[in-house]
């Protein structure tokens, strides 16, 4: 969920021999994500990826359709983070694993240093690119300190535990600038 440009979705279909389904949102990066899979070389991994238009909200998938799921960067763009959650666990099999990559707010001694990078380094490195990363890199640090306050790592575990996982786990990486989360869906 929340494939993006599929890199995730491409990695999985390379170096296993499940189905991948990649979904999101956004057309145009599902447009980028078709035009970087691979073409069918008569191995049938071509045919092992599906690209689908939704919502996480509202996936359009069976009950239990899924060994496992993964999503990054998508809780803080859904208006329902609960409920977006329960309907991952919907669509997952009892048993399967769900996991996620997102920004965090790192702790401690590094907070400063991560404020200054969200907060002047990445606007004014993007504006070297264009006006449009330029707005990116003003929009994610405040986007993730809003995100954050609303759902501190803790909430967001218990929200994971309420949609029905369990052995929730989260860990840090990067000085506690990206947060992986994940758990079994209760079987």
């Amino acid at each position: 969920m929340a494939t993006g440009t599929g890199a995730l979705a491409l990695d999985l279909l390379a170096r296993t021999d499940a189905a991948v389904v990649g979904a999101d949102i956004t057309r145009p990066m599902l447009l980028r994500a078709q035009a970087r899979a691979p073409a069918d070389s008569g191995t049938g991994r071509a045919e092992a990826l599906q690209l689908l238009e939704c919502t996480a909200e509202a996936a359009p998938f069976a009950p239990e359709s899924f060994d496992a799921i993964t999503f990054g960067y998508l809780l803080r763009y859904v208006s329902d983070v609960p409920q977006t959650l329960s309907e991952l666990a919907r669509v997952l099999r009892p048993g399967g694993t769900m996991a996620s990559l997102d920004f965090g707010v790192p702790r401690g001694v590094w907070y400063p240093l991560w404020r200054v990078y969200t907060d002047a380094i990445l606007p004014a490195g993007g504006r070297l690119f264009s006006r449009h990363w330029r707005d990116v890199g003003a929009f994610l640090g405040p986007s993730i300190r809003r995100f954050y306050r609303r759902w501190p790592e803790e909430r967001l575990l218990e929200a994971w535990q309420n949609a029905g996982f369990r052995d929730v786990r989260s860990r840090r990486l990067s000085l506690g600038g990206a947060l992986v989360m994940w758990g079994r869906k209760v079987g």
